[in-house]
């Protein structure tokens, strides 16, 4: 009988831990959806196993599932930095990761740091005022710091764990002192590359040149990056697959002109391949890449098969192993749901389209929707918009960035040992700006869908798709169009029913944020307010996707960030100081005002906020003189925020007793909920 599955024990496996690691990530964070999906897979997985008598896979994809759960807390809890209070004498180097330089301040980050004579994580530093620091230099200073959270409203900072970064501080640039260091080699050859690219290139195409070279896209001016990501064409300066790929077409011709044995092929190779991922250190993206080539070089050495899903899992396994957390890294999530996609789709895709199509044409358009349909899970958590003409964008910029990167790769290198031809980099101006304007174009597209964060279920439902979808699944055409069926009946609930509201409750989520106090109420007919920093875009937006906020209430607001803020999705802005003339904004006075579920007034720089049956007061911005107004037995919450009464706190609710508050619990998260008969209240740090 024929295999309805080949199983593929390293592949399998890792999937299985993933699967483990991200579920118990949604568990920590309270989402129950992942508890129910995790009971249905269990359930479907036992069926099947139990009617193939397949009971050594079953075991093991188990088995790699709490080992994914335990990763999780494993990398979590190792990731621990110890707590400083007050001022602290601290020591360390410059790095050239995320380096920005200006007039009138600095962004750096510093390694190999010390905290009070104590080794510690790296430290996010900004430097205010004009600095004399460069890449290389120890510098000594007396500051605070805070420790960071690897979690922001549940999502992963990815870049403070692939940069170890535990702490952030600021400092004056006259408070600190600076002693000359010395490079190091990576650090040496990607800055004499970086100046040899701004020497001859305009800066904008210098920085994306960089950032395609060796992966660092933080100093690409946000307009331009929105412009290769709302075309589809963000990936080509995000070094991954792509690169990598060229790369080794370049190799393996200069392997064929001097003559070289496969054998020293793949030693030269492997080296320089390894090489290539200490200069772009060591991005998730990179190593999957350049251990999948290897592993490539290796089946063709020893003349046997190259089986690429079982290839992309071992990469996967060494790269966990380095660094657990990159199991909920989205870069790294990303690249492998891009690959296997490729590899699940391109063929039968292939197939479909050379009937209509030129081969070559075929296989191009193929792996680029391939690809998409792997990444679009992650794209929706933090891209907010589909272009449905991302395959042909693609389909004209991969042949020309095909030419382009293979000798951009070339002469970074020559330039590194001969400076004096770094004028030949102008060449590329030309490309880079025909590249940026075919994506310009496709960017203007109207035939684009805004995407909101897909759930766990939805996200499970598309990767058992593919496979549906697959050469890899084996059965009748009547069998495949039954599953398929049921899958798309899967697909169809986890969108619908997680837009259907099943709100009973009232909630009051608070946030803290490094520009201040935040918190969103929502009522049991499901509308919610936020109050917070008139400024902080990104948070709202991150919120928006948790609660679908539907009023923001501010201090103040200009016309110019009413606009913004309508961009972000709030229905009506609501604001203590107005332009009368902006018809967005409706002023909040002494008299009750109505919106939604809520009604609203204000006085004194406090706000009363009665909704369904809570009287809430908001004080965060009240002067002292103004808590002796306050009735505290007339609510049932009163928010103080930071800095109350001239102290730094945390964000402060005092409940009235009256209120059935049955229990409460704190997180790792920073997370503290207070549950009762018929509020929820928590804070997301």
């Amino acid at each position: 009988m024929k295999k309805v599955i080949n199983f593929r024990y390293p592949f399998y496996c890792f999937l299985a831990l993933l699967f483990g690691a991200v579920v118990a990530k949604s568990l920590y964070g309270g989402v129950i959806e992942s508890l129910i999906l995790v009971i249905f897979s269990l359930v479907f997985i036992s069926i099947v196993a139990i009617c193939y008598k397949k009971f050594i896979p079953f075991i093991m994809v188990v088995i790699f599932f709490f080992a994914g759960n335990g990763l999780f807390f494993l990398g979590l809890n190792s990731y621990f930095s110890k707590s400083f209070e007050g001022d602290c004498s601290i020591v360390g180097r410059v790095c050239d990761t995320s380096f920005v330089k200006e007039d009138y301040y600095s962004n750096v980050i510093i390694e190999n740091v010390t905290i009070n004579g104590e080794s510690t994580k790296n430290i996010k530093l900004f430097i205010s005022g004009k600095s004399d620091v460069e890449v290389g230099d120890i510098i000594a200073f007396e500051s605070e710091v805070e420790n960071i959270s690897l979690f922001t409203l549940g999502n992963f900072n990815s870049s403070f764990y692939r940069n170890n970064i535990g702490y952030s501080s600021s400092i004056q640039a006259s408070d600190i002192v600076i002693t000359k260091g010395q490079l190091n080699i990576d650090e040496s050859f990607r800055l004499k590359v970086k100046d040899a690219l701004f020497s001859s290139m305009s800066e904008d195409n210098a920085y994306i040149a960089y950032a395609v070279l060796f992966g660092d896209k933080s100093m690409i001016d946000d307009e331009i990056t929105q412009v290769y990501r709302s075309s589809g064409i963000i990936h080509v300066l995000t070094v991954s697959g792509l690169h990598i790929s060229f790369i080794v077409g370049v190799l393996m011709l200069f392997m064929k002109l001097f003559k070289a044995n496969k054998f020293v092929s793949m030693i030269v190779m492997s080296i320089i391949l390894l090489c290539y991922c200490y200069l772009c250190a060591f991005s998730p993206s990179v190593v999957r890449a350049s251990i999948m080539a290897i592993i490539l070089c290796l089946a063709k050495i020893s003349n046997r098969p190259y089986d690429g899903l079982n290839s992309l899992a071992i990469a996967g396994f060494i790269i966990v192993l380095a660094r657990p957390l990159s199991v909920v890294d989205i870069g790294f999530l990303m690249s492998f749901f891009c690959v296997m996609s490729i590899l699940l789709l391109e063929k039968p895709f292939s197939r479909l389209l050379s009937k209509i199509m030129p081969n070559k044409i075929a296989q191009l358009i193929a792996v680029s929707v391939s690809a998409q349909i792997g990444i679009l899970p992650f794209v929706s958590s933090f891209f907010s918009n589909f272009n449905f003409l991302s395959v042909f964008a693609n389909l004209i910029v991969i042949p020309i960035f095909s030419f382009v990167f293979p000798l951009l790769f070339v002469m970074a290198f020559l330039v590194a040992i001969f400076p004096f031809i770094s004028p030949i980099f102008v060449i590329f101006n030309f490309f880079f700006n025909l590249i940026f304007a075919i994506a310009s174009f496709f960017a203007s597209s109207s035939l684009q869908v805004p995407l909101k964060p897909f759930s766990l279920s939805l996200s499970a439902f598309i990767v058992i798709f593919l496979f549906v979808l697959s050469s890899f699944f084996v059965v009748k055409p009547l069998y495949r169009l039954l599953v398929a069926g049921i899958v798309s009946l899967g697909l169809a609930l986890s969108i619908i029913l997680p837009n259907v509201d099943f709100n009973t409750f009232t909630s009051m989520s608070f946030v803290n944020s490094y520009n201040g106090p935040m918190i969103v109420l929502t009522s049991k007919n499901g509308d919610s307010l936020y109050y917070g920093d008139d400024y902080y875009y990104q948070t709202f937006s991150e919120l928006d996707k948790k609660f679908s906020v539907d009023y923001y209430l501010a201090d103040s607001l200009s016309s110019s960030d009413c606009e913004k803020w309508k961009d972000y999705g709030a229905k009506l802005l609501l604001s203590s100081i107005v332009d009368e003339s902006d018809e967005c904004q409706l002023q909040v006075k002494e008299e009750a005002i109505s919106v939604g579920s809520f009604t609203l007034s204000f006085y004194e720089q406090m706000y009363t906020i009665e909704y369904d049956d809570l009287k809430v007061l908001i004080a965060c911005n009240a002067k002292n003189s103004s808590f002796s107004l306050i009735n505290f037995s007339e609510y049932d919450i009163i928010y103080l925020g930071d800095n109350v009464l001239n102290e730094k706190v945390s964000p402060i609710a005092i409940t009235n007793s009256q209120k059935d508050f049955s229990s409460y619990s704190f997180d790792s998260y920073g997370n503290f909920g207070l549950y009762g008969k018929d509020l929820m209240l928590r804070r997301l740090d």
